[in-house]
């Protein structure tokens, strides 16, 4: 009910969904000074609705999957509370529908965080909210609202991938939930032993070239590979590849075990060579830079890095994605429908 509400009425019940700015209507016949009666404002209002449909429906599925959170934790922190009370049978149960129908505040509270938590849209921690300060700078010459034009949804993607992987001692959150002790100490070594084991399993997947990577970064040992079908970041089936770069949190983290696998087996360990250790080192930060960077959401930042690192070779193309990121994704779609190159691969 709450999906629906939002899809009809372009609003959200909890925070501003997935776009990080307020969607203010900017094509309407209010911002335009048109009377909403007549046959132009019609028109600008239709146009309005429909550059901010995708906007709409990314709010409608936040709604939707907020609920089902917010209902998962009711029931969890419900049967924990009345467990600890000395509930058992059909007192449990009668207690567990008594917390659910009226939640005290602390519960109500924890529902609603687990909610936030599930959709990537909780508050950020002391660096994001700095950065997003220095985002919203109102000045012309601030480049960040062009390099992160996402910033609260990608932070706590990366952060919750994080806690799922052997790095999770790293990450703040994950140590509070340890030092309070309890559940949220179980849920959080849970947590990283379960995204720990999924990493194996891609790696096992990635030595058996079922799983791939970023791939070489040589032109010529890549290109012969994406000549016989290869693609980034994907999983073989039968024999095509299907990219799972999209399907996060899992996804940055079967890219990570993948990226990790490719860059062990360009060489062979000595286990008592102290350099080949370093070099270990830096390649698992290599590798948690790929798997960051590397998706869609965080482009313009990548692209960025690009040209600060090579300005003479990389400024071009920078360019022209900038200006090319302003034309509507369905041009191209269309362009490519008629290119006899993707017809004849079948994509």
């Amino acid at each position: 009910r709450l999906a629906y509400k939002s899809l009809k009425t372009g609003e959200t019940g909890y925070t501003l969904g997935k776009m990080d700015v307020e969607r203010a209507g900017a094509i309407s016949s209010e911002a335009f000074k048109i009377s909403s009666e007549s046959g132009l404002g019609k028109a600008v209002d239709f146009i309005g609705a429909a550059f901010r449909s995708p906007g709409r429906a990314l709010g409608a599925s936040d709604e939707f999957f907020k609920s089902i959170g917010y209902r998962m934790e009711l029931h969890a922190q419900a049967l924990r509370q009345a467990t600890h009370e000395g509930n058992k049978g059909k007192a449990l149960a009668e207690r567990m529908q008594d917390l659910i129908d009226n939640p005290p505040e602390h519960i109500k509270i924890g529902a609603a965080d687990a909610a936030l938590y599930m959709t990537f849209t909780n508050q950020l921690g002391e660096f994001g909210k700095g950065l997003s300060k220095l985002r919203n700078i109102d000045t012309p010459l601030n480049p960040l609202p062009f390099i992160l034009p996402f910033l609260k949804t990608p932070m706590n993607i990366a952060k919750y991938s994080f806690e799922r992987s052997p790095v999770a001692p790293l990450v703040g959150q994950w140590r509070a939930d340890v030092a309070a002790g309890g559940a949220r100490k179980d849920i959080a070594l849970a947590r990283m032993a379960t995204g720990t084991a999924i990493m194996a399993i891609a790696s096992d997947f990635a030595a058996s070239g079922v799983i791939s990577g970023a791939g070489p970064q040589a032109a010529g040992k890549r290109e012969a590979l994406e000549r016989q079908g290869w693609q980034p970041y994907s999983i073989k089936v039968g024999e095509r590849w299907y990219s799972y770069n999209r399907m996060d949190p899992f996804g940055m983290t079967m890219g990570a075990a993948a990226d990790y696998n490719e860059y062990m087996s360009n060489g062979e360990m000595d286990p008592e060579d102290v350099d080949e250790w370093q070099e270990v080192a830096a390649g698992m930060i290599t590798v948690v830079s790929n798997a960051t960077v590397s998706k869609t959401y965080l482009r313009g930042f990548a692209d960025f890095v690009d040209i600060m690192t090579d300005p003479t070779r990389n400024s071009e193309g920078y360019i022209k994605n900038f200006v090319g990121s302003f034309v509507p994704s369905i041009v191209g779609t269309g362009e490519g429908i008629g290119d006899p190159v993707q017809k004849r691969q079948g994509r």
